[in-house]
């Protein structure tokens, strides 16, 4: 009974743990210098250095909630509230602050972060604003960095390459030889999001079918970026599963007979089944949409883990 009561208690704490807020603008109709604004405002979370005290992994958790909920219908594309209760087992509970277009713009000239983000574009603010869509770029960058593990030996090309990767999809007329290294967001705040999305499955799995929902409308700019999210999301940490099964299990199965993997065959061979299991074109997001219960988190966790234990 002790052992219950602390138990409750815990999870009792780890519940009403901090409160973060996001900020959704309401307007039906927004000007595309506006809705810059926005994904600035959330961007400029990933720029301060690291230990800043504004900045904590949470806040930057709960930003990918605040860039779905500004890029969609958020009470139409999935209940808010299963996104918030998610937010709740990672300790967070989010508080949505509805805005006018004009409450926005006015609270946001007073934000440190977003007018720093924007003093990165010198004269070219305007411009970048009115007539790009690259604060939107770089907030799908910072999207996709939540299933991304980053390090200073990967982190520029592959920041680079979804900025190029966005840009191309959206038709961005900000060119890659505008940017300086100084406006990709900082690698310390991509660790901190890979770390604690990474951590908090239910969170990043309600995340997830939301970029999915919002994809699938193919209704405009916004849709179709979230349809490429999802796109590159596919076989996250399961390369090598997957080569397991191309190389091994298809060609050479006789492999699996060595002294070396003989005792894996059966974690290869549920993984798998698991797998197979799944309709095909989910397959490739297992990692990110299937959760075991209890303390099962993740099926296929791993290289050494792949299956739920």
């Amino acid at each position: 009974m002790k052992i219950l009561d602390r138990t409750f208690i815990v999870r009792i704490k780890r519940i009403i743990n901090r409160q973060e807020t996001i900020i959704v603008v309401t307007d039906h109709q927004i000007n595309m210098s506006t809705f810059n604004t926005i994904m600035s405002y959330y961007a400029a979370r990933f720029y301060s250095e690291e230990g800043h005290h504004d900045i904590n992994n949470g806040r930057l958790l709960t930003c990918m909630a605040g860039i779905i909920a500004n890029c969609s219908d958020f009470r139409a594309i999935r209940p808010w509230q299963s996104m918030a209760n998610a937010y709740k087992t990672a300790g967070i509970e989010l508080i949505m602050q509805e805005m006018t277009k004009d409450e926005f713009m006015i609270f946001v000239t007073n934000d440190e972060r977003t007018q720093e983000f924007i003093d990165l574009f010198g004269d070219d603010i305007g411009y970048v604003l009115q007539d790009t869509k690259t604060p939107f770029v770089i907030c799908l960058t910072i999207v996709m960095g939540m299933v991304k593990t980053l390090t200073t030996a990967n982190y520029f090309k592959w920041t680079e390459g979804r900025v190029r990767t966005f840009a191309g999809t959206l038709g961005d007329t900000y060119t890659m030889n505008n940017y300086k290294q100084n406006m990709y967001p900082k690698l310390s705040a991509f660790n901190g999001l890979n770390a604690i999305a990474s951590a908090n499955h239910v969170v990043r799995k309600e995340l997830y079918f939301a970029i999915v929902a919002i994809g699938v409308q193919k209704k405009n700019f916004i849709t179709m970026a979230f349809a490429e999210v999802h796109h590159l999301m596919r076989g996250h940490e399961m390369q090598h599963l997957i080569l397991i099964d191309k190389y091994i299990f298809e060609e050479h199965p006789e492999l699996l007979d060595t002294v070396l993997l003989r005792g894996l065959k059966p974690r290869f061979g549920q993984a798998l089944q698991l797998l197979k299991e799944q309709n095909v074109e989910d397959r490739l997001y297992i990692k990110i949409s299937k959760i075991q219960n209890g303390s099962k988190k993740c099926v296929i966790r791993s290289r050494n883990h792949f299956y739920g234990e």
